[in-house]
């Protein structure tokens, strides 16, 4: 099997959560890492994916929530410092790609499937080739720890237990 690595220059893993009942607040992990071990880029059946994220690379453009995600009210960082992703099975399907693996954030793991959409392979300016995909999938945050949250007057919560996690990503050969 070839390995290829993360173009973390050219990526991006986010996430989107819905405040307030009413709009969507996103952010990203600034400090992450994914491999992949595959005979077929392009193909992937058969691959081995590994990710992790740096917790305390978390930014949502404000400095005071950012600190508050990293707090034990949340992720808990300086005890759970990263999150991960190994997977367990990635096979085709169609033009997509399905990727089955255990995430853990803050000692929970749970199996989850991530969809992935190849957006093909280029060359870049410096001779070498790329390959793109887009992948998306959610989560209860409940489902790993992440029950900090707020009653609203209108008997709303101040943030969504859904949470819609969005990558997109640019490999290299190793």
């Amino acid at each position: 099997m070839d390995k290829y690595i993360i173009d973390t220059l050219n990526s991006q893993v986010s996430f989107e959560v819905t405040y307030m009942m009413m709009t969507k607040i996103t952010g990203t992990f600034n400090d992450f890492k994914i491999s992949i071990e595959a005979n077929d880029l392009i193909n992937l059946t058969g691959a081995k994916i590994y990710g992790e994220a740096d917790v305390m690379s978390i930014d949502t453009n404000v400095k005071e929530r950012d600190e508050h995600l990293r707090s034990e009210e949340f992720f808990n960082a300086e005890k759970y410092s990263k999150v991960t992703f190994e997977s367990t099975e990635v096979r085709k399907a169609g033009q997509t790609v399905k990727v089955f693996g255990d995430l853990t954030i803050m000692n929970h793991t749970e199996n989850i499937m991530i969809i992935l959409y190849n957006k093909g392979v280029r060359t870049n300016p410096w001779g070498t080739e790329v390959y793109g995909f887009e992948g998306e999938f959610e989560l209860k945050r409940s489902d790993y720890g992440l029950t900090w949250n707020k009653s609203l007057t209108n008997g709303g919560m101040l943030v969504s237990n859904k949470v819609k996690v969005m990558a997109s990503l640019q490999f290299s050969k190793l």
